[in-house]
């Protein structure tokens, strides 16, 4: 967690660069920040490619899942307004959001213009990225990194 939390905040057109120099086999754990604010960890084997994908405009929603995570809570707040102020972290204990599919919303009007908005608002997050080459510490570290990180977009229940 140290070397994750000493990693400067990365561009996103500045990863390739800093991954081919920092992580020799481009694999391990990844955290989008919004500002100061850690919001997502990911993990993966093609750090560079993943972290691009999440933000790159022709991404699907399975490609780019905390876009997706973004307009999935932008259509839930749209539809129970009572949800409006409510923290991220509240809407992930109701029922009713965690039933809410991307699926349920992407023929929906406003989708398509929710999900560029939101991939691009992904691509302008700046990130931190830590080399961990073996797969199970990968799964154990992201987890972990959620934890302390609280990271509020990261949800670990079965689908």
């Amino acid at each position: 967690m140290a070397r994750l939390l000493k990693c400067d905040l990365i561009e996103r057109d500045q990863i390739g660069d800093y991954c081919r120099k920092n992580i020799p086999s481009n694999s391990g754990v990844y955290v989008f920040y919004k500002g100061n604010r850690a919001m997502y960890v990911g993990r993966s084997d093609g750090l560079i490619d993943r972290i691009q994908t999440h933000g790159r405009d022709s991404s699907t929603s399975g490609q780019a899942a905390f876009a997706a995570w973004l307009v999935k809570e932008r259509f839930f707040r749209r539809r129970f307004s009572t949800h409006a102020g409510k923290p991220i972290k509240a809407l992930w204990r109701n029922s009713k959001f965690a039933k809410l599919k991307i699926s349920d919303v992407r023929n929906d009007e406003d989708f398509a213009n929710y999900f560029r908005q939101a991939k691009k608002t992904v691509r302008l997050m700046k990130v931190r990225v830590v080399h961990v080459e073996d797969p199970h510490a990968q799964a154990i570290f992201e987890v972990y990194a959620h934890m302390i990180l609280s990271t509020p977009y990261n949800t670990f229940v079965n689908h």
